[in-house]
């Protein structure tokens, strides 16, 4: 028999512990001296506590462990129970990485801003709306509330802007941005009445707009004209939140905008984003797999191929399609290797280099119209993903993984690998994204 002393300093637990666990039923001592109330275990009681020890690191409370020791559970059903604890646990870490997110987004837009003060972006389901619509192209958003008031006067609801019963909402196809035309449809859940009879034969049209599961929302109240701020709050937001957008964002106008020149146009809106999270296109092995990049050194490279130079990654696609189609015409251009797709950083102008190309020695010909580059080694963070997800592996990489991870990014380029195995015709065919560390 051991004092509760030795048999404390053998488990390297604490005397107070063992009294604690005595007193709640987990591990009561083998005797107990009756004249001095001295605790003794059996060294057989190790093992109890070494398992009291593993539950209660796995996360278990005393609660579920001491259910799990009087049930004297077998393997099998111990398993169960671990593999439900993992779900739980899994999706306590898919919360606490949300509210991660939303702090970070939150302090983005604080030291931007350089106030606290600024939008407060929520989440909602939107329901679908159906009414009647005005359907038209603008060139500039300015646009949108002489397009407004010529929705209410077509229908004849001018009164409308003294009812707040009722709403008019903006579908609109793309981002607010000044120099970009778009689609919009201005649509409000009107009654079918005798008397807009004559709204439809003006132009106006039935609609169904469908709702959705989840949106990012904020509420705007100044001049139309200033809408472009809330925008960049709901844009950093999805970036930092990592969110992808499903549908048209909507405006709904909760009062005006009044029919004066758009810097003088005061309303209330709330602008919607209907989205989702870039992991809804995620599998499970998938999610897991991205979770947790490897960490690798490499050394440094070179790469033969056709570059872009600009500020978008739009044109990567077809600078892909164009050197797929110069490597399809002339076969023996090179030799069977590895593809890469390398983004140089910036330069002085804010636009970046991207190179699609393949593997190449140092002595290999460059072919005609064609560049050389070098890829510099050192520590990266691989991230595995599929072709259909490379935006959503990227957006994943730098908005949530790189800032949570103690590592800063490295000057110096990233990368995409593509093995001999891929295939361009498949969207699940394995990608390695190479993002550079210190």
């Amino acid at each position: 028999m051991l004092k509760i002393g030795e048999f404390a300093r053998l488990a390297q637990v604490s005397v107070k512990t063992l009294r604690y666990y005595d007193r709640v039923g987990l591990l009561q001592p083998a005797a107990v001296d009756r004249f001095t109330s001295y605790r003794y275990y059996d060294p057989v009681q190790m093992a109890r506590l070494n398992r009291i020890l593993a539950l209660k690191g796995l996360g278990f409370s005393l609660d579920q462990i001491r259910h799990l020791l009087r049930e004297e559970l077998t393997a099998g059903e111990l398993r169960g129970m671990l593999r439900l604890w993992k779900t739980e646990l899994a999706a306590e870490i898919d919360d606490a990485r949300t509210r991660l997110a939303q702090v970070r987004a939150r302090l983005a837009q604080i030291e931007h801003e350089d106030c606290p003060a600024g939008y407060d972006v929520i989440t909602k389901p939107l329901a679908p709306i159906a009414g009647l619509a005005l359907q038209q192209t603008i060139a500039d958003y300015g646009e949108l509330p002489s397009v407004i008031d010529r929705f209410a006067a077509l229908a004849g609801l001018c009164h409308w802007y003294e009812d707040d019963a009722l709403l008019i909402t903006a579908i609109c196809q793309g981002w607010s941005t000044a120099d970009v035309s778009a689609d919009v449809e201005i649509v409000a859940p009107l009654p079918v009445v005798d008397g807009l009879r004559v709204a439809r034969a003006a132009g106006l049209v039935d609609t169904q707009i469908p709702g959705a599961t989840r949106a990012a929302c904020l509420l705007y109240e100044g001049a139309y004209i200033g809408l472009g701020a809330a925008y960049a709050t709901l844009a950093s937001w999805c970036d930092h939140m990592v969110q992808r957008v499903t549908a048209p964002h909507r405006e709904v106008f909760l009062s005006g905008p009044w029919p004066l020149p758009p810097d003088e146009a005061q309303c209330v809106v709330e602008l919607q984003l209907p989205i989702e999270s870039l992991w809804a296109r995620f599998s499970k092995d998938q999610q897991e797999r991205i979770m947790n990049p490897d960490i690798t050194e490499r050394a440094p490279f070179t790469v033969v191929g056709m570059v872009h130079h600009g500020d978008s990654t739009e044109e990567i696609g077809q600078l892909w399609t164009k050197f797929n189609t110069r490597m399809r015409d002339d076969p023996n251009l090179f030799e069977p290797s590895i593809a890469y797709g390398v983004c140089f950083p910036p330069g002085p102008d804010g636009k970046f280099d991207y190179l699609a190309g393949m593997g190449a020695s140092i002595d290999a010909q460059t072919p005609q119209g064609m560049v050389r580059r070098d890829v510099p080694g050192g520590r990266f963070a691989v991230f595995e993903t599929a072709l259909a997800t490379i935006h959503e592996a990227y957006q994943y990489a730098y908005q949530t993984w790189l800032p949570a991870s103690g590592h800063s990014r490295r000057d110096a380029p990233d990368y995409e690998l593509y093995d001999t195995d891929f295939c361009g015709d498949d969207p699940q065919s394995t990608i390695l994204i190479y993002i550079p560390i210190d």
